[in-house]
């Protein structure tokens, strides 16, 4: 299960990094190949990877208890 989350988690850090990269690299002109420069797709791998493990950390799901009075008719 921990090799599927660091999978997980990996792409989406890559997938979050090229997505920004890209924006980033067409608002100042360079252009879509700022998101593939390999050293910047390695951090987005390990920041963002990082950044979606808390993120999925933090959203546990909530427990949820119905209190029925007087029972079911």
């Amino acid at each position: 299960m921990a090799a599927i989350n660091f999978l997980v988690n990996g792409l989406a850090g890559l997938g979050l990094n090229v997505t920004i990269s890209s924006v980033v690299g067409i608002l100042t002109g360079v252009g879509t190949s700022l998101a593939f420069n390999p050293l910047l797709m390695l951090t987005g791998v390990l920041i963002g990877g990082a950044t979606v493990a808390m993120l999925r950390a933090i959203e546990q799901p909530k427990r949820c208890f119905m209190v029925i009075d007087g029972g079911i008719n």
